[in-house]
């Protein structure tokens, strides 16, 4: 099996990858991100590997988009299978947040829907997976003590 992994950065990194590294070895393993903000970013990924034992190699991480890391993961697995004594194709699994996968269906070539350009205005077009996007909206609590101070400061 080969994988290509991309988690969120408020999770057990750390944790994730011993799971991850008790089926995979190293060399098999890609990191990618989600274009996000709440993705963890590739070195982190990587970091917490190296703390567990399993370096990965340098030309599994870094890739400079998800397309980059899903196409080097499955030459790698041609590459693989092809120097295979048994003939046996490699597996790619793509696991991890949710985040990633809308752009991985694309590098796979799924035709994805997209949202009207208004739809995309208001989600945060900037991010291919922006159903998370709220740090700007006030909790309930404190937008009636804000609407009460705009509606004293407008008379």
């Amino acid at each position: 099996i080969r994988l290509v992994l991309g988690l969120s950065a408020d999770k057990d990194i750390a944790e994730c990858l011993q799971a991850v590294l008790q089926f995979v070895d190293p060399s098999r393993l890609h990191i990618i991100q989600a274009r996000h903000p709440r993705a963890a970013a590739p070195q982190a990924l990587v970091s917490a590997a190296a703390s567990l034992g399993s370096p990965l190699p340098k030309a599994n991480y870094g890739y400079a988009n998800i397309k980059e890391g899903i196409d080097a993961a499955l030459h790698a697995a041609v590459s693989s299978s092809s120097n295979n004594k048994n003939k046996r194709p490699e597996t790619v699994v793509v696991c991890g947040t949710f985040f990633i996968m809308g752009e991985v269906r694309q590098a796979l070539g799924f035709d994805e829907p997209q949202d009207s350009a208004v739809i995309a205005e208001v989600a945060g077009a900037q991010f291919a997976a922006a159903q998370e996007l709220f740090e700007d909206v006030p909790s309930s609590s404190s937008s009636s003590s804000t609407s009460s101070s705009s509606t004293r400061g407008a008379g």
